[in-house]
């Protein structure tokens, strides 16, 4: 995200924000909202992570109540501003940022330290939304394998109800009905015949 995002001094946001955040920070445009990003350090001064910063385009206000760090754990400090080395340096913390771009003196060097209980807050928010994707997707396989074995129960009960029906109409064939067909008939034979035998004179 860092390499995607532009150099601010080089936009016109740079007009609308503290020269020391436009010195030091990029913006980047690849979220809903507008952020400038700020390299956050860890002690041996490596680059491990950005701040993001909400700020309004149009305007240059910046939300630090919004403010968030993205990145490992190792990120400790954001230098806002690099002074002379001989001058002990002045560090804030990450929620007293505002107060810092304030207090700032030019020769000075400023770094905000992140703040211990806003990193695990972000870890823990972070292991809590995993752990919901992880339960939900079980949650939707288990219905899905629920539906698909009730539907095949349902299926092999309306089968079996079939065939019972089956063996049951077959079983309560009206054979007596047939049987007496078959007398009526032997019956009709019988007066035929009878009918057609010779009158004795």
């Amino acid at each position: 995200m860092w390499e995607q995002s532009k150099v601010i001094t080089q936009t016109t946001l740079a007009k609308k924000v503290d020269p020391v955040i436009a010195e030091a920070g990029r913006l980047s445009t690849l979220n809903t909202t507008p952020e400038i990003l700020l390299p956050v350090v860890n002690e041996n001064g490596i680059h491990r992570g950005n701040y993001h910063l909400p700020v309004g385009i149009d305007t240059g206000n910046i939300d630090f109540e919004r403010a968030s760090y993205q990145g490992a754990k190792e990120g400790k400090y954001i230098i806002l501003q690099k002074g002379d080395e001989s001058v002990e340096p002045k560090t804030y913390q990450a929620d007293q940022f505002p107060s810092a771009l304030q207090q700032r003196e030019t020769d000075t060097t400023i770094v905000i330290e992140m703040t211990q209980g806003k990193e695990k807050l972000n870890e823990l928010a972070t292991t809590i939304e995993a752990n919901l994707s992880i339960d939900i997707d079980k949650v939707l396989t288990l219905d899905i394998n629920d539906s698909i074995l009730k539907d095949t129960d349902s299926k092999l009960t309306e089968s079996t109800d079939g065939e019972k029906l089956i063996d049951t109409e077959e079983l309560s064939l009206p054979t007596e009905d047939y049987l007496s067909i078959d007398e009526a008939d032997s019956d009709k034979e019988t007066k035929r015949l009878n009918n057609n035998k010779p009158v004795a004179q």
